[in-house]
């Protein structure tokens, strides 16, 4: 399956990253707690996703797992003063802006301005507070 994960593709086979052994395991974590280690991952080390697809690939499939419409994640990174947040976004791209994005990943023309522009920027902007 593909799946974007912030401005990479990721391609794994579902039961590949989760076996049924862990399907138990699975069932007892919630959305919310998926969302939140991906979130510690990225403060954790803002590229892992560049450098450990395995963990890519597992936190893309939980995802999956517990919401089977999301094809797609952004993990935004914002410093604040001596931490950083980082606000989870899930969405569901068309098979039709993935399989693009796909191609020009696959060619080497998938920056990241790119996905903001084509898939990023869409998302609704927080009201100021």
């Amino acid at each position: 399956m593909l799946f974007l994960m912030n401005d990479t593709i990721l391609d794994f086979s579902l039961r590949a990253v989760i076996p049924p052994r862990e399907e138990a395991r699975l069932r007892a974590m919630s959305y919310a707690d998926i969302l939140n280690e991906g979130a510690r991952m990225f403060r954790e080390k803002p590229n892992f996703y560049l450098v450990d697809t395995n963990a890519a690939q597992r936190i893309a499939a939980l995802i999956v797992a517990k919401a089977p419409q999301a094809n797609a994640a952004l993990f935004d990174l914002t410093p604040l003063g001596k931490g950083a947040t980082v606000k989870p976004f899930v969405v569901s791209l068309s098979i039709e802006l993935l399989a693009n994005l796909y191609t020009d990943f696959k060619a080497g023309r998938l920056t990241r301005e790119l996905v903001d522009q084509r898939v990023w920027s869409r998302l609704p902007k927080p009201a100021a507070a």
